[in-house]
């Protein structure tokens, strides 16, 4: 994708972990830019950094957070979802993104106990 023509800007408030008992806004000034390539179905697109992917409302070090909070804590969605200000279905997804990093590892039982007869 080339992109050397602004197009204009963008603000992007996605909320991060809470810091002490006020938290923080986080507010990112990003660009808009228009894409060259005459094929680009979208014609134009922000700026993205790893943390804060196109279109996330949350950094994905709180989505980590909510879906760790739940599998390593013991924690229930409803509890991490109010202790976190999010929804539960984002704190689900979040539990299930985290509960596949353990059971797709190749730690699994299967994975340890397996005969394989050899």
């Amino acid at each position: 994708m080339f992109a050397t023509r602004v197009k204009g800007s963008a603000v992007a408030r996605p909320r991060d972990l809470p810091y002490g008992e006020s938290g923080l806004e986080f507010r990112w000034y990003k660009r808009r830019w228009w894409c060259r390539e005459p094929r680009c179905p979208r014609r134009s697109f922000t700026e993205q950094i790893p943390q804060i992917p196109a279109g996330a409302r949350i950094t994905t070090r709180l989505r980590a957070r909510a879906g760790h909070r739940v599998r390593d804590a013991g924690s229930t969605v409803i509890q991490a979802a109010r202790d976190l200000h999010l929804s539960w279905p984002t704190v689900m997804d979040a539990f299930r993104t985290a509960a596949r990093e353990v059971t797709e590892d190749g730690t699994s039982c299967a994975a340890c106990c397996h005969d394989d007869g050899g």
